[in-house]
Parts: C-alpha cells; sequence; structure tokens
C-alpha cells in the first residue's frame, strides 16, 4: 500500500467506522461497543451522552475528533522510515487498543455487550470495516522501508 493512499485514507476510514459505530449506538435499543472502540482512547475522557447533543461531551470529542485521531494513526504508519518518529505508529496503536480494552471491558456506557444482538447487522458491518482498516493501516507500516 501506498504512503499516500495510507494518509489519504485514514480520514474517511475513521468517519466511515465512526459513523458506523453511532448507527450501532442509535438504533432502538443499540450498542455503544463500537462507539469506545472506534473513538479509543477519546472515548476514556467520559460518558456517551446522545448523538443530538450539542455539548463536547466525551461522545462529542470521539465524534469530532475521532476521524482526525485516524488522519494521526495514518501519518504515524508513514513514518517508518523516519529515526525520531519510526515508533509513533505502534505507539499510537498500542494506546488506542489499550484504551479501546479499558473502553469496553470497564463498568459503563461502552460495556453493553448485551445490547448487541439487536443491531447485530450493523455491528458486523462496524466490526468487519474496523479490522480491514487496522490491516491497512498495519500494512502501510510494515511496508515502509527502515531508514
Amino acid at each position: 500500500m501506498r504512503t499516500n493512499a495510507v494518509t489519504r485514507l485514514a480520514f474517511p476510514y475513521g468517519f466511515f467506522v465512526l459513523i458506523m459505530a453511532c448507527i450501532c449506538g442509535s438504533c432502538g435499543h443499540g450498542t455503544y461497543v463500537a462507539v469506545g472502540v472506534t473513538s479509543a482512547p477519546l472515548s476514556l475522557i467520559g460518558v456517551p451522552i446522545g448523538v443530538s447533543s450539542v455539548k463536547l461531551s466525551a461522545f462529542g470529542y470521539g465524534f469530532a475528533l475521532g476521524p482526525f485521531f485516524w488522519k494521526l494513526m495514518g501519518f504515524a504508519a508513514t513514518k517508518r522510515d523516519s529515526p525520531r518518529l519510526r515508533l509513533l505508529f505502534p505507539a499510537v496503536a498500542g494506546l488506542h487498543y489499550l484504551s479501546a480494552i479499558v473502553a469496553v471491558t470497564a463498568t459503563g456506557a461502552y460495556s453493553d455487550w448485551e445490547q448487541i444482538p439487536p443491531v447485530l447487522g450493523f455491528f458486523i458491518l462496524w466490526l468487519l470495516a474496523y479490522v480491514f482498516g487496522q490491516i491497512g493501516l498495519w500494512r502501510g507500516y510494515l511496508e515502509r522501508p527502515r531508514a
């Protein structure tokens, strides 16, 4: 995967998985598990208060800043050849994965696993998009030549 493609696709990827996560959370009795994972580490700031809120709660931060976080991930994935930035992507990715695990396993709004069945189709679409995006980011990182 080319550097430009990783960087260009990171923001739309972040926007798409966040929209899919919001659909999972707003479909009747949906789940916020996908929102917690998609917007991690921003999801650890607080508790989501709803899609229609104009306040910048944790949900608002994740929604507003989530795609920019994924753009940062895309940028970091292309910097493996830089001696100073070589470990930026694994560090940011590790922070994301660790905070996502904390968000969905701690008692709170993002651990409503029992609410997945009503939105299972949307949840599966979100999960596929999330996983394939992660594979793309890691491929973009690993394909960069070492300096």
